[in-house]
């Protein structure tokens, strides 16, 4: 009599274990999880329980749960629900550990437990994660289309539209990267309309279908496609707490903000992703940490790049000397200078100051607008996404080859500024003139405000 008791609130806990997280109530599943465990333990209930933790990145729990689930499952030679649990383990550690070698074991565990069985839904979920990890860690474009051809196939034999809406995704994904553009965004956007329309019920395929997308549009750089759907996209993220999905989904999900013109929402979105991928998946969170610090920095070695350019273009051979990475000091009175970083791109600069916590000015200097250097920074940006690195091989190239080819013949006659009495060219330093400048703006403004 006990034992049917416990067995019956084990049973009534798993009801509404799995019907809080039909409603996207994690904590609520997660109690009711842990009662059913309490009440008596199965290989449901620590998969739920697993589940539960899962969405809401609770790591410990998550792998001590489905760890737990599947050896119950072995107990009682349920194959199919030992292999389901089994997928899960390799997504664990491919996701949270960043360890796709013991994720590879599981799906082959979970390969073997299948063999010999009939069609099943894990056959499709086993075919959808062994393709999701070739296409995003090998770059398997081949595998990851042919294992979404063959889920999608399962899905509509079965009548499942949570597998066959993320099998569509899987493929469109693939053909995406495979230079398949026209087609892959056909059925990704066919996919996509599924997850936000209601049709598909499975909170991780529609998270993951919503993920794809937006990857699939920066990677081509349809950026207005990819704004086209963010709001729908919102729309699902807002409705539930996507803890462990959406922090990765955030950092493509910033570059839409950033080509709409949203920086701060941009800035929002990558710290959150970076302060939730920290606390469960550091490995996962460089990606994110590289986006903030380019979304805060100036386009890197841009200002030495671009005025490299402009001497050059202008040949004022007698500025190229200048821009050597050591000046000695003068006879007139400047003192010798250098540049320790000038061999470090400013993104790797910003990317050092947010993983050490170092705040730093991210606005550009508002005296800057209407220069001509900006132009010229534009243009050497826009060469960079045509030729990556032109950059660097422009400025870099110049400092170790062309530099001594341009010899200060001729150092500058210098005088006392007469405002701070620095070295100078000319009568009034260049920053002096600034300040001068500025106190200029302030009065004005402050004229038309008066006015």
């Amino acid at each position: 009599m006990h034992h049917n008791d416990s067995h019956a609130r084990e049973t009534d806990h798993l009801a509404a274990g799995y019907q809080a997280l039909a409603d996207a109530a994690w904590e609520a599943g997660l109690a009711q999880f842990k009662a059913a465990v309490r009440a008596e333990e199965s290989a449901e209930a620590h998969e739920g329980l697993a589940m539960a933790a899962w969405w809401l990145d609770d790591v410990a729990t998550i792998f001590a749960s489905r760890e737990r689930a599947y050896r119950l499952y072995r107990q009682r030679d349920d194959q199919r629900g030992a292999a389901r649990v089994a997928i899960w383990i390799a997504l664990d550690h491919y996701i949270y550990r960043d360890e796709p070698a013991i994720a590879d074991g599981w799906l082959q565990r979970a390969r073997r437990l299948l063999a010999g069985q009939l069609p099943s839904v894990e056959h499709g979920w086993l075919a959808i994660w062994s393709g999701h990890i070739a296409l995003t860690d090998h770059n398997d474009v081949d595998a990851a289309r042919r294992l979404g051809a063959a889920a999608l196939a399962l899905g509509r034999s079965l009548g499942n539209a949570d597998l066959e809406a993320l099998a569509l995704a899987l493929e469109g994904l693939a053909m995406v990267s495979a230079g398949d553009v026209d087609e892959g965004m056909r059925r990704l956007d066919e996919s996509t309309t599924a997850a936000v329309s209601g049709d598909v019920g499975d909170y991780d395929a529609i998270a993951t279908i919503c993920c794809y997308l937006i990857f699939a549009c920066e990677r081509v750089r349809d950026y207005d496609r990819a704004a086209q759907w963010c709001a729908k996209v919102e729309e699902v993220s807002l409705g539930c707490d996507y803890r462990s999905m959406f922090p990765v989904c955030r950092t493509h999900y910033a570059s839409v903000m950033i080509w709409r013109g949203e920086r701060q929402q941009a800035e929002a979105e990558l710290s959150e992703a970076i302060r939730r991928l920290n606390a469960s998946r550091r490995g996962w969170a460089t990606d994110s940490i590289v986006r903030l610090a380019e979304l805060r920095r100036r386009q890197g070695r841009a200002d030495e790049a671009a005025t490299l350019f402009s001497n050059v273009m202008h040949w004022n051979v007698d500025y190229l000397p200048r821009q050597r990475a050591v000046l000695p000091a003068t006879s007139g009175g400047l003192a010798r200078k250098a540049k320790p970083l000038v061999r470090v791109a400013e993104r790797e600069t910003a990317a050092y100051a947010v993983l050490s916590g170092i705040e730093y000015e991210v606005e550009e200097c508002p005296m800057a607008a209407g220069n001509t250097l900006n132009r010229y920074k534009e243009w050497l940006n826009r060469l960079e996404e045509d030729s990556p690195g032109l950059k660097a091989q422009f400025l870099l190239g110049f400092l170790e080859r062309g530099a001594d080819l341009f010899e200060e013949t001729t150092p500058p006659e210098l005088s006392r500024c007469s405002e701070c009495g620095r070295p100078t060219t000319g009568d009034t330093c260049a920053f002096c003139r600034l300040g001068a400048a500025t106190r200029v703006k302030i009065a004005s403004r402050r004229g038309s405000a008066g006015d």
